[in-house]
């Protein structure tokens, strides 16, 4: 029932943002041009450092033959400046899967990544254009991967028969960008909305030596998960929750836990033992929303974990675009006193493992 409201809220919102990204299109297309031209230039001996399945696929973008506006599912991204983007096909155990990249135009040796997740029914372009996560690579030389649920699907809870093995799909990408891509592999983070933040955490969960902190925005975790949880390494996490969400509730979710119980088991797994401090950051959007801020102190490394409460917050990504009445009707408000692309990286930018 949670997987067909949101993809009910969701298409609600790509319907909105429909006419906004079509009008788009024209010029995002002349954008590319250009800027495959430049990013060429620009890329100079930095491009050589690719290899493996992502040099292949970045040489295609600079040829200009690969799909990055106009996807034969009728999918678009929005180009962002100073950033070059490709698709990867991976095989994964069995199946064949797709990756967007999201790379700076000049990438620097021992970068960071972040693995960004889709919400349930949404495709890596969805997202990449829902966040804006490719202004990251831009402004801060992080590379952004974009991977692909089977259907618009992840399969983030264990005790849920599947023959799709999301688990071993996000460690064939790790991988990928640590043998072929100049990451440092001590500075992978995860972050998810909705259905991806789900999965986010159950990535947490039984990988927690392969990423350096997650991001759940919107998203909890099922109670089976919870229960089978043991992270061999604290995992800084850092949450995201409307307390008007009708998809994910904030308190008493049927099935999954509740914003706060996400929180403590967090605390807990982190070895959270000093206090915990509550504060309401200042208003400065008169949006209807405010933000009060959980944090556990006390805990081991830098298993630092956060809860931000978005009162009056629907299923939303903070200070997304457009804000229209259709997105408010499926989706409840929108917060616009952070936004929440910043928040993520500011929080999982200094990790490493």
């Amino acid at each position: 029932m949670t997987r067909r409201l949101t993809v009910f809220a969701l298409c609600a919102l790509l319907c909105a943002c429909g006419s906004d990204v079509g009008d788009r299109v024209g010029e995002a297309v002349d954008r590319v041009g250009e800027g495959v031209a430049n990013g060429a230039d620009r890329l100079g001996d930095a491009a050589t450092q690719l290899t493996g399945r992502l040099a292949e696929a970045r040489d295609r973008a600079l040829e200009g033959l690969d799909r990055g506006v106009t996807r034969t599912r009728g999918q678009y991204l929005d180009p962002v400046p100073g950033t070059l983007s490709y698709e990867v096909t991976l095989p994964s155990h069995g199946l064949d899967r797709t990756v967007r990249i999201i790379q700076p135009e000049a990438p620097v040796a021992s970068a960071p990544v972040l693995v960004v997740l889709h919400y349930s029914g949404g495709t890596n372009e969805n997202m990449a254009n829902l966040t804006r996560i490719g202004r990251l690579a831009a402004d801060h030389g992080v590379w952004i991967v974009l991977p692909d649920g089977i259907g618009g699907q992840w399969n983030d809870d264990p005790a849920a028969p599947s023959s799709v093995d999301d688990i071993a799909f996000l460690d064939d990408v790790i991988a990928m960008m640590i043998a072929d891509a100049p990451i440092d592999p001590s500075r992978i983070t995860m972050a998810g909305m909705s259905n991806g933040g789900f999965m986010a955490a159950r990535y947490a969960c039984e990988r927690a030596e392969s990423i350096a902190g997650f991001a759940s925005v919107v998203g909890s975790m099922r109670n089976a998960l919870a229960q089978a949880c043991q992270p061999t390494v604290p995992v800084p996490t850092l949450l995201v929750r409307g307390t008007s969400d009708l998809i994910v509730l904030y308190a008493r979710p049927p099935g999954m836990l509740s914003a706060q119980d996400m929180f403590e088991l967090w605390a807990g797994l982190n070895g959270c033992t000093g206090d915990v401090t509550v504060e309401s950051l200042p208003d400065t959007v008169d949006d209807n929303t405010q933000v009060e801020l959980q944090r556990a102190d006390g805990c081991v490394g830098s298993g630092d974990t956060r809860l931000y409460a978005v009162i009056g917050g629907g299923h939303a990504w903070p200070d997304i675009d457009p804000y229209t009445s259709i997105t408010t009707l499926a989706l409840g408000r929108i917060s616009r006193e952070f936004a929440a692309t910043d928040l993520v990286w500011s929080f999982l930018e200094p990790l490493s493992r």
